[in-house]
């Protein structure tokens, strides 16, 4: 599970994306197209941050996305923002095989978007 604190699920109007540090094939993140972790169904692992939790799942032994062989450990990073309520955040952590997964981010309030906001 991607989990988040009140101010970046505040409103809905977060967003989150899983993307994969350093991929044997294609850009990292920081790079000028990241690769996207992509859940057990295929789809990108990225969107609104609706709640303080959002589940994935993730298909550890059959995913050989970005040039991983299937069940290998691989480095991710987790980011999220929510302008005008939460600084951008960013976690970095690795997935591996285990169903109990769970990553945090930990945002500040972004005090400064709001005074514009107002």
């Amino acid at each position: 599970a991607n989990v988040f604190t009140p101010n970046l699920a505040d409103g809905g109007t977060g967003r989150y994306s899983l993307f994969y540090t350093a991929p044997p094939v294609g850009d990292p993140y920081g790079g000028a197209d990241p690769v996207l972790v992509e859940d057990a169904s295929g789809d990108p692992i990225t969107g609104a941050i609706t709640a303080e939790s959002i589940p994935f799942d993730f298909a550890f032994t059959q995913n050989t996305q970005a040039g991983y062989a299937g069940g290998t450990t691989r480095a991710v990073t987790l980011v999220g923002v929510n302008p005008g309520k939460a600084k951008f955040q960013r976690f970095d952590g690795v997935l591996i095989d285990s169903t109990t997964l769970q990553f945090g981010l930990v945002a500040q309030d972004d005090t400064a978007h709001e005074d514009f906001a107002a």
